[in-house]
């Protein structure tokens, strides 16, 4: 069973990441196209992309990213403290034909040297560690005056997170939920103000393998498969529902 703590353990992230597949991202991609339900949700709340310099926390092997450089035409960097991982985020955006920086660091520890950013972005991050007001700080601090903090957790109050928890209890129990109240409260310690919480991205049935498998596991499976696959076809998750999409969302700003 896999702990907290060494899902921030660098050697843990870069056996991970060897695994990890490589793949060129189409303009019609149904979740990281032009188009696609990631952008559509960032846009939506007027998020401006053209020309802004973003940094993503965590941001190995990152297709998010690759979508803000690729078609949000942002300048783009990734800071990871897997080297393995952040080989991955060269080699997606060489096959893409995008350019990215990366820095090899932990992001608690980096000494950016005055460097700041417009945007800072993190996917699946916070859910990992019990205090996140360090990491609200330290975004605080690489943000520009008025720059803007996007992110998002895996939507742990959604209806299919009974299946989560009820099938692969040692992947749910490496998450940790915080609560609205929680973050906003943790952003406000770290001078932050929270604006908004959304949810987006498509139902959420099956977030990690089952640990617990039967019939009814593999028919959630197919179910959770189809659903993606339907997402792919038509253009029907592009608004998000608090008790059925797989992200819940936040913007806050300095």
């Amino acid at each position: 069973m896999v702990k907290i703590g060494e899902l921030t353990d660098s050697e843990y992230w870069n056996e991970k990441w060897k695994a990890f597949k490589v793949k060129k991202i189409s303009e019609r991609h149904f979740f990281y196209g032009k188009n696609g339900i990631f952008l559509r949700s960032i846009r939506r709340h007027n998020i401006k992309l053209n020309s802004k310099s973003i940094l993503e926390v965590g941001g190995a092997g990152s297709y998010f990213l690759l979508a803000l450089s690729k078609w949000g035409n942002s300048d783009v960097t990734a800071i990871d403290y897997s080297p393995v991982g952040l080989e991955k985020t060269r080699e997606v955006f060489t096959l893409n034909d995008c350019l990215v920086k990366t820095i090899q660091s932990d992001f608690l520890s980096w000494d950016n040297e005055g460097k700041q950013y417009d945007i800072l972005v993190h996917w699946g991050v916070l859910e990992h560690f019990e205090n996140t007001v360090p990491i609200f700080t330290k975004c605080q601090q690489l943000l520009k005056p008025n720059g803007i903090l996007v992110f998002a957790m895996p939507n742990m109050m959604a209806y299919g997170a009974y299946f989560w928890a009820k099938w692969a209890p040692d992947n749910w129990g490496k998450h940790i939920f915080h609560s609205d109240d929680t973050i906003k409260s943790a952003c406000s310690l770290a001078g932050l103000k929270l604006d908004k919480v959304f949810y987006w991205g498509y139902p959420l049935l099956q977030i990690s393998l089952w640990e617990k498998k039967g019939l009814l596991q593999t028919a959630v499976s197919l179910l959770n498969l189809s659903l993606i696959v339907l997402g792919a076809i038509l253009p029907i998750y592009h608004f998000g529902h608090r008790k059925i999409s797989v992200y819940r969302g936040f913007i806050a700003s300095s």
